[in-house]
């Protein structure tokens, strides 16, 4: 009896080793793809810049009086003027995309939680003055940033560290 008790406790040791062992696996796996994540965001952040660097390089040297140019090379002008403005703005989209990845889930929760509670807030001033129209519309502003904030923790994979209640 006391040996099949004392394989009983060898046996629970081991695997609650292994246990163990596997979830510090698990979260030296997670902080490494963290870390890829960051310095992939990073790199790609130094790209756009690089890349509206050489735009606005480019800009500065699309110089000439307009009172002595044509019509159709003021149109031409416009036009690329037009296309580096346009690429510069997507440059800027492509950074703020990578920089909300680079704040964190904390940090995009914390703001997310504000603007619930600011229209929480809202919503329940309107239903004091009964102006159930308002509160409506309310209400679909909040579930459209609750959809919003979904997709982009979803997007982002921060769904998983959501449902562990971090």
């Amino acid at each position: 009896m006391k040996r099949q008790f004392f394989v009983f406790v060898i046996i629970a040791a081991v695997l609650g080793a292994t246990w163990l062992f596997a979830q510090e696996q698990s979260r030296e796996d997670r902080m490494r793809q963290w870390r890829e994540r960051q310095m992939n965001a990073i790199s790609a952040i130094e790209a756009e810049v690089e890349k509206m660097k050489a735009g606005m390089q480019s800009m500065s040297e699309l110089t000439g009086d307009w009172r002595e140019m044509s019509e159709d090379e003021r149109q031409e002008m416009r036009e690329k003027y037009m296309a580096l403005r346009q690429e510069r703005d997507d440059s800027i989209q492509v950074i703020e995309e990578h920089l909300v990845m680079l704040k964190g889930w904390r940090q995009l929760r914390e703001k997310h939680e504000k603007s619930l509670a600011d229209l929480e807030t809202l919503r329940s001033k309107a239903r004091a003055e009964e102006a159930e129209g308002t509160v409506e519309a309310i209400d679909k502003m909040i579930e459209d940033k609750m959809q919003a904030y979904e997709a982009l923790m979803k997007e982002l994979g921060y769904d998983r560290m959501r449902r562990r209640g971090n």
